[in-house]
C-alpha cells in the first residue's frame, strides 16, 4: 500500500487466498481489466487473471493505483513478485 504525503491512498494490491498458488503455479499473466472511478476512492480497479491447463480462468490478484502511469503498472506488478 501507497499513500502521498496527505495520507491519500495511492496504490493498494491484494490477493486473496489460494492466489499465490495461482501466481507460483501459472505465472503468465493473460488478461488484466480495468474498472474506472468505481470505488468511493474514485481509482481504477484492477484485476489480472491467467488461465490454467484446463482452460480455467484464475483470478491472481486486485490493484487499485492513482495513476495509469508506467509507475503505476510497474508498482502492481513489482507488489506480487
Amino acid at each position: 500500500m501507497e499513500r502521498d504525503n496527505s495520507d491519500q491512498l495511492q496504490a493498494l494490491v491484494w490477493v486473496e487466498p489460494g492466489m499465490e498458488r495461482y501466481i507460483q503455479q501459472y505465472p503468465h499473466v493473460l488478461y488484466i481489466d480495468m474498472t474506472y472511478a468505481t470505488n468511493r476512492h474514485n481509482l481504477p480497479f484492477y484485476q489480472a487473471t491467467t488461465q490454467s491447463p484446463v482452460g480455467t480462468n484464475l483470478s491472481l490478484f486486485f490493484g487499485i493505483v492513482n495513476n495509469e502511469t508506467e509507475d503505476g503498472f510497474r508498482f502492481l506488478f513489482d507488489a506480487i513478485k
